[in-house]
């Protein structure tokens, strides 16, 4: 058991482009993950508790937690936070003797709650985040202490 903090990259928490993420293990199978960042979504945190398994240097991961996001920065707006489920339904982690971590995950968000509008101009033609399902894919360097 080890704590890990670990920059990520790619499509993470909803409409997210990098996170920092903190991971603490209370037992060899669990691992709970907070995180915050920033993308499309604005300034975004996440918190997912995960199944481990393995405990060697190559750990396979799958879990599900949530996502909030606020006021998009890149031709997204929106009314009220932005809220995700985040299901990543196959990440790998691999542990060197040094303590850095190569790390890589994929899955989707499911919108549970706001509403955006991508480049609407003028139109304010804003849609509900829960028709939008998308995938997820990340990548990501860190170390274990």
């Amino acid at each position: 058991m080890a704590d890990e903090i670990r920059f990520d990259g790619g499509m993470v928490s909803g409409f997210g482009l990098g996170e920092v993420r903190y991971a603490f293990s209370p037992a060899q199978q669990v691992q709970l993950e907070a995180g915050f960042g920033g993308g499309l979504d604005g300034v975004h945190g996440s918190f997912v508790p995960k199944l481990v398994y393995g405990h060697g240097r190559t750990r396979m991961l799958a879990g599900a937690g949530i996502a909030v996001g606020n006021e998009g920065f890149i031709g997204v707006s929106q009314r009220g936070p932005l809220a995700w489920l985040l299901v990543e339904a196959f990440g790998m982690e691999y542990r060197f003797d040094s303590g850095m971590i190569v790390a890589g995950g994929a899955g989707f968000a499911i919108g549970l709650a706001g509403e955006y509008c991508v480049d609407c101009g003028g139109s304010m033609d804003y849609k509900p985040l829960t028709s939008l399902i998308i995938p997820q894919a990340h990548v990501g360097l860190g170390y274990a202490f």
